[in-house]
């Protein structure tokens, strides 16, 4: 099967569900061409299904706008908006996407092996990412719960929500803020503190208890949420943000003092680029991802800038207890000290299984 055909196999099979978690529509951007310009250049952008909104609504508008103003080509974008883990796959089988963002590091590490993405893809100030996020706490208007930071999802009474780590990339994220906070608990340096593996384990597993539904993605516990299951939910600060621009209902959240960045990162693909001779435009295309004037679109949408404190205009102030997965050893060291066979939430998953909603919609309910 060819790169391209198998793309259109991929789409035709998961855009439409992605469009129903938020009543969304969209596709590939097609781009009004001036007469006498020419034909316009091309750029296959892959990226994680979270990320459509920014770039298709925002970025890339921004990105055309400033090539016709300094008398450049304009592009076309072709766009594939996929779960991180399966937009992976999809190009290690023959996806010829140019450019790609991804919801976690790991995910491009079988793309490095395969020789789809130079190996230095990380090198820099900012380790090869160009925005990031953080994993905060959503709650009900008038929080009636009081909730204000992770211990209060032990409560008892209160329904948390979140996706399953076993089919969602956010979600291991999501549980990674969790640990944090056990790890370092009251606000201690955690550059300075060893980890505490008992502290995370039992916030993990107390917060397990009170977990009411774990859906297979993110979009899909927000879906969830909005049908007003649960009192809580944990998700990324951006997709929070951008709910309550696209829906206008109120999607009131806090950041817990000890939670953690998201990077995103995005690369190259280089073996795509060096066949169609696009390499140049697509570091273009990433150069612009993380300039100064791409941060005020991405902070409408609810992302943070990927250097300094990360406080961005619109955002509510970044607490001091913000930690990076590189605190916690890396992703493979994190990823196996939680998710492995032995891993803290493994544990207080088979110990306290999440139960199904009593109000929660019979779809759910599986």
């Amino acid at each position: 099967m060819s790169r391209s055909t198998f793309a259109k196999h991929m789409l035709k099979a998961v855009w439409p569900i992605l469009l129903c978690v938020l009543g969304l529509s969209g596709g590939c951007r097609r781009e009004e061409i001036a007469p006498g310009i020419g034909e316009p250049e091309r750029l296959t952008l892959g990226a994680f299904s979270v990320m459509r909104e920014v770039l298709h609504d925002g970025l890339i508008p921004e990105f055309i706008r400033q090539r016709t103003e300094t008398g450049k080509k304009p592009v076309h974008f072709e766009e594939s908006y996929l779960a991180s883990g399966a937009l992976s796959r999809a190009i290690q089988g023959g996806f010829d996407a140019d450019v790609a963002l991804f919801s976690l590091d790991p995910d491009v590490e079988p793309l490095v092996k395969a020789g789809l993405v130079a190996s230095n893809w990380n090198a820099g100030p900012t380790n090869g990412h160009v925005v990031r996020t953080l994993v905060v706490i959503g709650h009900r208007p008038d929080n009636p719960k009081r909730i204000g930071d992770w211990v209060d999802l032990t409560n008892p009474g209160v329904s948390v929500v979140y996706a399953d780590p076993k089919t969602s990339g956010g979600a291991r994220w999501n549980l990674m803020a969790v640990a944090a906070d056990g790890y370092w608990p009251n606000g201690v340096l955690a550059s300075a503190t060893p980890m505490n593996p008992a502290g995370a384990e039992k916030l993990l597993a107390d917060i397990q208890r009170n977990v009411s539904v774990m859906d297979p993605s993110g979009r899909q516990s927000l879906a969830t949420f909005l049908r007003d299951s649960g009192d809580a939910i944990v998700t990324y600060e951006n997709d929070l943000v951008q709910c309550e621009r696209l829906t206008g209902r109120p999607m009131p959240y806090v950041i817990p003092n000890r939670t953690v960045w998201i990077e995103i990162p995005a690369v190259e693909v280089i073996a795509t680029t060096q066949v169609n001779g696009r390499s140049e435009l697509a570091r273009e295309f990433l150069a612009f991802l993380g300039s100064e004037s791409a941060k005020p679109i991405w902070a409408r949408f609810g992302f943070r800038p990927v250097s300094g404190t990360g406080d961005a205009e619109g955002l509510p102030p970044v607490p001091q207890g913000v930690v990076r997965i590189a605190d916690m050893g890396g992703w493979k060291l994190a990823r196996e000290n939680i998710f492995g066979p032995d891993g803290l939430w493994s544990k207080s998953f088979l110990e306290r299984a999440a139960k199904p909603a009593e109000n929660a919609p019979a779809e759910n309910e599986k």
